[in-house]
């Protein structure tokens, strides 16, 4: 009895293990370098919509949970290989957030689909999917004063690798056919690493330039050119979306001015000094 009963325990435990087996290095690498990414408004809802229909494809448990942030499933009756799920949109970087699922199941034999590529296939399925918003590149250039060169690019270093997590519409990357989950290999025959390796090739660039960049998708390589905005379309892009008063603020504006032409007859006619002049004119700028 105590025989079968050590068989029995064994058994289990060899089940327990292929059922519930861990990722390997090379998986879990993997997963690291495909986390999707959303940023704003705009590609956030594309992408969450995304990740809920991936869930409602592969899980096999029905939601108990939708928000802004989370979803997730129900847990799995006892011995189920069905696929519960758990997703989540968290804060990593400034207007960038991390979509991240988590799956499981509760047979001792293994998840209905396996649960390390259900993981997989969840952060490919998010990446393939396409946002166009003409509006963060232009946001882009004005948050650097249009004074630097710029790709269009978000990027991660994981494992020492040069990942791009986002690409913007109507940028040079976006020209040139970067793609998300593209590994960066080279810029100008110069190897990528760090920030400091592309910093190093924008110094020696200028607007306009044309630099050849390698970059490895799908265990391929593949050679690609990218040109920088030139001078003339920054100044295009500046003028195009440059913030312009309302109309309020401009009648506000001309009610301004005709107060401070009365000051000015007051000036000169000597019933206010230009001590009083200067700081009611100021007082009448600052609150435009």
């Amino acid at each position: 009895m105590l025989f079968i009963r050590q068989i029995f325990i064994a058994l289990i435990s060899i089940l327990y293990f292929f059922g519930c087996a861990t990722m390997s290095q090379q998986q879990i690498e993997e997963y690291q370098e495909t986390i999707p990414y959303c940023i704003e408004n705009v590609d956030c809802k594309e992408k969450w919509a995304a990740a809920k229909q991936w869930l409602l494809d592969n899980a096999r448990m029905k939601i108990q949970i939708y928000s802004d942030d989370l979803i997730e499933t129900y847990n799995p009756p006892p011995n189920s290989p069905n696929l519960a799920a758990r997703i989540r949109k968290q804060p990593a970087g400034k207007y960038t957030y991390s979509i991240t699922a988590n799956v499981w199941c509760s047979n001792l034999i293994g998840c209905v689909p396996n649960r390390i590529d259900a993981l997989l296939d969840f952060n490919k399925y998010l990446n393939n999917v396409v946002v166009v918003n003409d509006s963060l590149y232009p946001n882009m250039l004005r948050d650097t004063n249009y004074s630097k060169l710029l790709m269009g690019i978000g990027y991660r270093i994981i494992n020492s690798k040069f990942i791009i997590t986002q690409v913007y519409s109507g940028s040079p990357a976006d020209k040139a056919g970067l793609k998300v989950s593209d590994k960066i290999i080279s810029m100008s025959g110069k190897k990528i690493i760090f920030d400091e390796d592309i910093s190093e090739i924008f110094e020696r660039s200028s607007f306009g330039d044309e630099i050849e960049i390698i970059v490895k998708r799908d265990d391929e390589l593949h050679p690609l050119t990218l040109k920088f905005l030139s001078e003339s379309e920054l100044q295009n892009i500046k003028e195009a979306n440059e913030i312009k008063p309302t109309k309020s603020k401009e009648n506000n504006m001309v009610n301004i001015e005709e107060k401070i032409k009365t000051l000015k007859k007051l000036l000169d006619n000597q019933l206010i000094t230009q001590e009083e002049f200067d700081n009611k004119k100021k007082t009448l700028l600052e609150k435009f």
